[in-house]
């Protein structure tokens, strides 16, 4: 018992510890840069079993590279959330960039466990990162950047920025020119410029260091419209680099909003 506590201190170490629902709690380190060396291998250790559950498509491998100390330090913002003996049950990480003349967010990697996707704990751990990114600059628009094969989380943003013509690409819908720029800087910064289809935000081979996809099975949405265009456009390893726009008055006075609402 002793151990499993020492373990669980190591993990807060550098974090900003803020509780969350069902007894979890969120792990916060802005600027990652703070993450001491112990905390990283304790969440390497961790977190890897859990991403690959996750990403059934995945390795241990492919998860250890991507929680590497060289991958850490890319980041600007990780967002974790444990459970009560100090387990990571979710994820989600960012990086700061100015792309295509915005602010802009990138979302670099989000996930669950697989027995509680669908539970809220992903757009938890996304609002309070997404809130204190407005909040640095009220006046000026956010745009979060992220690649995906995945439906869900397609429409999750849509929800999320409340309004479905703030959220690009969307099927038969031209992306304007300012998209297109942020599309090619954030598409340049993953390597992967040859493979972006700016007219559509579609990247070819996406997740070719993993053949079969992310997933055995592409995750669903709740809208069957989203499912089929995702189906009909993307292969397994194909990505839409989506674009959502965020206006800082506006969607922290909808936060506030929700949070008076849900304590009625």
């Amino acid at each position: 018992m002793a151990d499993e506590q020492q373990s669980t201190d190591r993990l807060h170490l550098g974090a900003v510890v803020r509780p969350m629902r069902q007894g979890r709690q969120g792990l916060l380190w802005d600027p990652v840069s703070q993450m001491p060396p112990a905390a990283r291998e304790m969440l390497r250790e961790r977190i890897i079993p859990v991403a690959t559950a996750a990403f059934d498509g995945t390795t241990a491998d492919f998860w250890a590279q991507h929680w590497s100390d060289e991958q850490l330090d890319r980041l600007d913002v990780l967002h974790v959330a444990v459970d009560e003996t100090g387990t990571p049950v979710g994820w989600v990480s960012g990086r700061r960039a100015d792309w295509g003349g915005r602010r802009v967010l990138y979302a670099a990697s989000a996930g669950v466990a697989p027995d509680i996707q669908g539970g809220g704990v992903s757009a938890a751990l996304w609002r309070r990162v997404v809130e204190r990114e407005l909040r640095r600059a009220p006046l000026q628009p956010l745009f979060v950047v992220l690649r995906t094969g995945n439906p869900l989380v397609h429409d999750a943003w849509v929800a999320a920025a409340g309004d479905p013509r703030a959220v690009h690409p969307r099927p038969d819908t031209a992306v304007p020119a300012r998209i297109q720029a942020i599309a090619r800087d954030a598409a340049a910064y993953l390597g992967q410029a040859a493979e972006l289809d700016p007219r559509r935000l579609h990247i070819t081979d996406a997740y070719g260091s993993t053949p079969g996809g992310l997933w055995r099975h592409r995750p669903r949405s709740r809208d069957e419209q989203t499912n089929a265009w995702f189906d009909t456009t993307l292969r397994p390893t194909d990505a839409f680099l989506v674009v959502a726009r965020f206006h800082p008055l506006t969607q922290l006075w909808r936060s506030r909003a929700n949070r008076r609402r849900t304590k009625r």
